[in-house]
């Protein structure tokens, strides 16, 4: 469908399976996470990955177009060529990555990486900088077995330490993905094993959609929050208790094309392309829920 296509159309009017995002409630959405970061004192880098628009990107930010953390360098660049600035490739810095990392560095005002290995600390030292030293985070594993240097092992102070002490490079601080407050902890604990050794961080960011919605008391010892998909919400979200159906944005909008009353089944027009298979098998809705028909699973 050509873009724009849709604009005033009736939903039953729409090709489906259709992909339909409620605006008010996404700058609701927007307005409440940004609020929260007011109160309890931390700035937002807002995570993109859940959306990839310009449009929401804005909202994010408060309209100011500045702090934005991407899971890829393409949302990176689309972002730096639409007047983003302050943002954060957040995804572990190998050699292949030095090309685009230099032009996006040579670009912006504030571009960061992260890092997670010995081998991405040597790659930025022995690299030449393109006018300013390169903008650093260490990401650390804090128990949720995703990427990062684990919190107890010496290796990761060590890898700050060398961070902090390189002339070409400025140590910006650490970063977690998991919020709870076990993980903040253990994220705290870290960051005094680097005050111990004359590390001190500028940022210290955590945080996951269900835990900057309902930020514990360790949030505020943060710098830095960097949830993202709290922008639209889901049947996840909800299922976890960090929103209400009514706060979720958006939803697939799918046709019934057949009906088979013999073994007590409807067949729609959309499958794990449109929907999903990560995260929903394990409740007893099945693969989501149907909005306002809760006996159909």
């Amino acid at each position: 469908m050509a873009e724009g296509a849709s604009v005033g159309r009736r939903v039953e009017e729409l090709t489906t399976p259709a992909f339909l995002v409620d605006l008010a409630k996404v700058k609701t959405n927007c307005a409440n996470m940004l609020a929260t970061c007011k109160t309890i004192g931390v700035s937002l880098r807002a995570q993109t990955k859940t959306h990839k628009t310009i449009e929401c990107a804005v909202l994010q930010t408060g309209e100011s177009k500045s702090g934005l953390v991407t899971s890829t360098l393409e949302e990176a660049e689309f972002y730096a060529r639409h007047g983003f600035d302050d943002i954060l490739y957040g995804y572990p810095l190998i050699p292949h990555h030095m090309p685009r990392v230099i032009a996006l560095t040579r670009q912006l005002k504030k571009f960061h990486v992260m890092v997670d290995s010995q081998l991405a600390v040597d790659t930025l030292k022995d690299t030449p900088t393109p006018g300013k030293p390169w903008s650093v985070f260490l990401k650390v594993d804090c128990g949720n077995k995703r990427a990062g240097v684990w919190w107890e092992d010496e290796a990761g102070v060590d890898m700050a330490l060398q961070l902090h002490n390189a002339p070409n490079i400025t140590f910006v601080g650490v970063y977690v993905h998991c919020g709870n407050t076990y993980g903040a902890k253990r994220l705290l604990k870290f960051v005094d094993r680097l005050k111990q050794r004359g590390v001190t961080c500028t940022t210290v960011g955590t945080g996951s959609t269900p835990s900057c919605r309902q930020p514990s008391d360790n949030m505020k010892n943060l710098t830095e929050i960097h949830p993202g998909n709290y922008t639209f919400l889901d049947v996840q979200q909800w299922s976890l208790g960090s929103c209400s159906q009514e706060d979720i944005a958006c939803c697939v909008a799918t046709r019934v094309i057949g009906h088979y009353p013999h073994r007590n089944q409807m067949l729609i027009d959309c499958g794990f392309v449109g929907l999903t298979k990560q995260g929903y098998g394990h409740m007893d809705t099945g693969y989501g829920v149907f909005r306002g028909h809760p006996n159909l699973k």
